[in-house]
């Protein structure tokens, strides 16, 4: 039996993990709390003993200081966490949330996960993916892929009714609101692809927003009732502010099925009470979900662009669609245009569950190229179609899966799209110093373009590749407007011809890895762009070492 790969959705505010069963379906892991979702908030105990979930999330109102969530919004950046004389990165302070999930698989049902696919949001660049990639290696687990959350809905969405076939080709809208994150994307599914059309969004546009501005409102609320200024009721203590935030997200939890929702606020110069309406809150919030149906109205136009005549099915993911205000926007927006009604499409694990199913479709992939190599050939796709049912025959029976089933595993594929435009610094025909893009955001990935340029001075011993970074598809962008990636110098051969073409290749993987090489008469240069944010490999390795001894709970 192959081993199994388990599917990770690292949330912003909960996370979760499945696998797929004996049964052939994706199924979730419930955790030592005999709960589905996991809090992703982390409480630091003790320097050997870390909480994790619930616990950790109640624990912000007594210990704050010691406690972090929303980390999933620092990754890839520089940000830290200072505790007990030692500064924790994001990495690491992932990695405790992934070893409670994983810990508590092997707890609750016995699972051994090592293989992992970890999701993320699709338009998180090389720095995140690369942070939360490292996250899983601190943790002690192998990473198998970091798969774009939207994908992996998609998936789920595909396999809903057991694996894709023939006949279900649909065009879908994932619009996934979640706790910190958002995103939207056209997904079309062909018979065993899943092709990412195009997707956008905000990584820091999510429930906790939301949360934001009912706290905003009991803040008002209390000050007007009781005549006090901000000073004085002193909301930047830790403790009024975490139970301050406590208060609003279970405000907003309530208003999900209720009109109005009571609600204590207290700080240093009293407490009221407030009867928070739906109402209330909707108008509130009103421009945060507006920027929601922007998003989606810009991905839908570019949709059409790229081919899509119709959307058969539109999915709301994320536990903040769960809000009344999301659906209904939505219907009055688009259901007329588009003639489908949103659908709430197993908001918590939807996206936990479609990178299982990214994951056993690896796995089938890996087997059937494995029997494939026993038969002297490179790989399946080598096999003649007569022998491919001999070797997908073998596979289903070690398996227990029928040969139909599996081979539908092991043509099924994903293809992504960039979620950056790419390009490198020249000079526009004014000689005024531009990027220009060779790679442009929304491009199918992987994805190789070369282009040819010319050397400003050719009587110089080196040119400079500089690679640059930008959410602009135009051809030519200035360059204040794009994030520098980093620089290869190419050695010119001396007494080259000022006519030589200088060749510029991009090479940019699924994951967004972007490669360059440079040719110059016979010169050559080879660089692989990574962002230099997060983690170095001594720091990834030291934070595995201290991970052996911790207490993750």
């Amino acid at each position: 039996m192959a081993n199994k790969v388990y599917g990770i959705d690292l949330g912003t505010t909960y996370s979760a993990i499945s696998f797929i069963n004996e049964n052939n379906k994706a199924e979730t892991i419930r955790n030592s709390d005999n709960e589905q979702i996991t809090p992703s908030v982390v409480f630091f105990e003790t320097p050997e003993n870390i909480v994790v979930g619930r616990i950790a999330k109640e624990s912000a109102k007594s210990d704050p200081d010691n406690v972090v969530d929303f980390v999933k919004r620092q990754m890839g950046t520089d940000w830290t966490f200072a505790y007990e004389g030692r500064d924790y990165k994001p990495e690491e302070i992932s990695s405790f949330i992934l070893k409670r999930l994983a810990g508590d698989a092997q707890k609750t049902d016995g699972h051994d996960v090592k293989d992992v696919v970890i999701t993320c949001p699709a338009y998180f660049g090389d720095a995140e993916r690369n942070a939360t990639r490292q996250a899983g290696e601190i943790a002690g687990l192998n990473v198998v892929a970091i798969l774009d959350e939207p994908a992996a809905a998609a998936l789920h969405y595909a396999f809903r009714d057991g694996m894709t076939s023939e006949g279900k080709n649909r065009a879908a809208i994932v619009y996934d609101l979640g706790g910190g994150t958002f995103d939207v994307t056209v997904v079309s599914i062909e018979e065993n692809n899943v092709r990412i059309v195009c997707t956008d969004g905000d990584h820091r546009l999510g429930g906790k927003d939301w949360d934001d501005r009912i706290v905003k409102d009991l803040m008002s609320d209390l000050e007007n009732e009781l005549g006090e200024s901000s000073e004085n009721c002193n909301w930047n203590d830790p403790e009024t502010s975490y139970d301050l935030r406590f208060s609003a997200e279970n405000a907003k939890k309530t208003l999900t099925n209720r009109e109005t929702a009571k609600v204590r606020v207290v700080c240093d110069a009293g407490r009221v009470n407030v009867d928070y309406t739906r109402e209330r809150f909707e108008q509130s919030t009103s421009d945060l979900l507006e920027r929601t149906v922007e998003f989606t109205r810009n991905v839908l136009n570019m949709a059409k662009e790229k081919g899509i005549d119709r959307i058969d099915d539109f999915l709301l993911v994320g536990g903040s669609t769960r809000m009344p205000m999301v659906a209904e926007r939505i219907r009055r927006e688009f259901e007329a245009e588009l003639g489908c009604a949103p659908q709430s499409f197993d908001v918590d694990e939807a996206v936990a569950k479609g990178a299982a199913w990214f994951g056993y479709c690896q796995t089938i992939k890996v087997l059937l190229d494995d029997k494939a190599k026993e038969a002297g050939k490179e790989s399946f796709d080598d096999l003649s179609d007569a022998e491919k049912k001999d070797v997908a025959a073998d596979v289903a029976a070690e398996q227990g899966v029928s040969d139909e089933y599996l081979l539908e595993a092991g043509n099924t594929s994903i293809t992504t799209v960039a979620t950056k435009s790419y390009g490198i610094r020249a000079l526009d025909k004014t000689g005024t110093p531009v990027v220009h893009n060779m790679i442009f955001r929304q491009t199918p990935t992987p994805v190789v373009v070369k282009q040819s340029f010319r050397a400003k001075d050719a009587a110089a011993p080196a040119v400079e590749l500089r690679v640059f970074s930008s959410n602009d598809t135009s051809v030519d962008v200035p360059l204040d407007q794009c994030e520098e990636l980093g620089v290869a110098e190419l050695i010119l051969p001396p007494g080259m011809s000022a006519q030589t073409p200088v060749e510029v290749t991009f090479d940019l993987s699924p994951e967004g890895a972007l490669k360059i090489s440079g040719t110059a008469a016979g010169s050559e240069v080879h660089a692989e762009f990574k962002a230099e944010t997060g983690m170095s490999a001594d720091e990834v390795q030291e934070a595995k070492e201290r991970s052996k001894d911790l207490v993750v709970e």
